[in-house]
C-alpha cells in the first residue's frame, strides 16, 4: 500500500471509530447509495481535517481523486453505470483535481517540497492513467451493457483529459527541482552558473536514485516486458547522468544544466511507468479479475533520444510511437 493511502487510511479508521457502524458502511458506498453523501461529506470531510500541512492536505486531496477512481471502477466493473452515475463521478473528480492542482501551484514555488510534489502529482497521473487502462480493457468485453459501455466511454475521456491536466502542471514542478530564486542560466558569471548547474546535479541524482529504489521495492510486481523497458529508460538516464557531470567538469555549466533537467524529466518518467503498473495489478487484484493481465507500456513524452542524444537517431519512428500523450498502449 501506497504512504498516502496509508496515511489516508488511519484517518478514515478514526473517523470510523468516532462516528461508528453508519460510518463504516458507508465507506462502500458509491454513487448512488443511500449512504454515500455520509461518506464524502461526513467521513472525508473529518479525515480531511487530520491534514495539518499544506503538503498533507495535497497528499489527501490526491487521495480523494483516487477514492472517485475506484469508485467509478466498482459501478463499471459491475456493469451498473448509468449516465447520473457518471455524471456525479465526472464532476468530482473535475473538481477534485482542480483542488489538488491549486495546492500544487501554491506550493510548487517552495523548493523544499518540490520533490515530495512531483511524487505526488506522479503518482495522480499513474492512478489516472491505470484505471483508464482498465476500464478500457472492461470496453473490449462483450458482456457489459450498453448504457454501461456508453458513459463507460465518457468516463474515459475525462480521465484522458485529467491525466494531461495534472501532466501539464508537472511540467512546471520539474523545473523548480534544484531551482533557487538566484538561479539564472542566462548569468555572465560563472560561478553562479556552476551554482544553478550542481542544484540541479543534487536534484537529478535524488530523483534518480529515488526511482531506482521504488523499481527494486516493485521490480516483483512486475512483468518481464515491463522490468525491460525499465531497464531501457534507466540506463539511458544513468549515461545521462554521467554525461552531466562531465559538462560540468568541463565548466560547460549551461549544457550540464540542461542535462541533468533532462535526467529528472527522464526518471520521473520511469516513475510513472512503474507505478502505472503496479496500481494496475492491484486494481485487476481487487476485481478478480481471471483475464489475461495486459500492461502499460511507455507512452511518455519523454523522448529517450534526448537522453541520448549521441546515439544514432535511426529509431525515430519507434519512439514517435511511445511519445503520444493523448491515449496508451495495452499490450495483450
Amino acid at each position: 500500500m501506497n504512504k498516502n493511502k496509508l496515511i489516508s487510511t488511519t484517518a478514515i479508521a478514526l473517523v470510523i471509530a468516532l462516528l461508528g457502524g453508519t460510518s463504516a458502511f458507508a465507506e462502500k458506498a458509491v454513487p448512488g447509495d443511500m449512504l454515500y453523501g455520509v461518506k464524502v461529506s461526513v467521513n472525508e470531510k473529518a479525515a480531511g481535517a487530520f491534514a495539518f500541512s499544506k503538503i498533507a492536505q495535497t497528499k489527501w486531496k490526491e487521495r480523494l481523486v483516487e477514492r472517485r477512481l475506484e469508485e467509478a471502477q466498482k459501478v463499471v466493473s459491475g456493469d451498473v453505470l448509468d449516465e447520473s452515475t457518471r455524471i456525479i463521478l465526472e464532476e468530482k473528480i473535475k473538481t477534485q483535481i482542480d483542488d489538488f492542482n491549486e495546492n500544487l501551484i501554491e506550493l510548487k514555488e517552495d523548493e523544499d517540497e518540490s520533490e515530495d510534489l512531483s511524487e505526488i502529482n506522479i503518482r495522480l497521473q499513474a492512478s489516472l492513467r491505470a484505471h483508464q487502462g482498465v476500464l478500457e480493457k472492461v470496453l473490449g468485453k462483450t458482456n457489459i451493457s450498453d448504457d454501461t459501455r456508453v458513459e463507460t466511454e465518457k468516463l474515459v475521456s475525462v480521465l484522458k483529459e485529467s491525466k494531461n491536466k495534472v501532466k501539464d502542471n508537472h511540467e512546471d514542478i520539474e523545473l523548480e527541482l534544484g531551482a533557487s530564486e538566484q538561479d539564472t542560466l542566462l548569468s555572465s558569471s560563472a560561478s553562479a552558473n556552476h551554482e544553478s548547474a550542481l542544484g540541479k546535479q543534487t536534484a537529478a541524482e535524488n530523483v534518480l536514485n529515488s526511482v531506482k529504489l521504488l523499481y527494486q521495492r516493485e521490480k516483483i510486481n512486475l512483468s518481464a516486458n515491463i522490468q525491460s523497458q525499465i531497464d531501457g529508460k534507466l540506463a539511458l538516464v544513468e549515461t545521462a547522468f554521467q554525461e552531466g557531470k562531465a559538462l560540468i567538469v568541463s565548466a560547460d555549466y549551461v549544457d550540464a544544466f540542461s542535462k541533468f533537467q533532462l535526467v529528472i524529466s527522464g526518471a520521473n518518467s520511469t516513475r510513472l511507468l512503474v507505478l502505472s503498473n503496479v496500481i494496475k495489478g492491484n486494481i485487476e487484484d481487487d476485481m478478480d479479475d481471471d483475464d489475461d493481465e495486459e500492461e502499460i507500456e511507455d507512452d511518455d513524452d519523454i523522448n529517450d533520444d534526448e537522453l541520448d542524444d549521441e546515439e544514432d537517431d535511426g529509431d525515430d519512428d519507434e519512439d514517435e510511437e511511445d511519445d503520444d500523450d493523448d491515449e496508451f498502449e495495452l499490450e495483450d
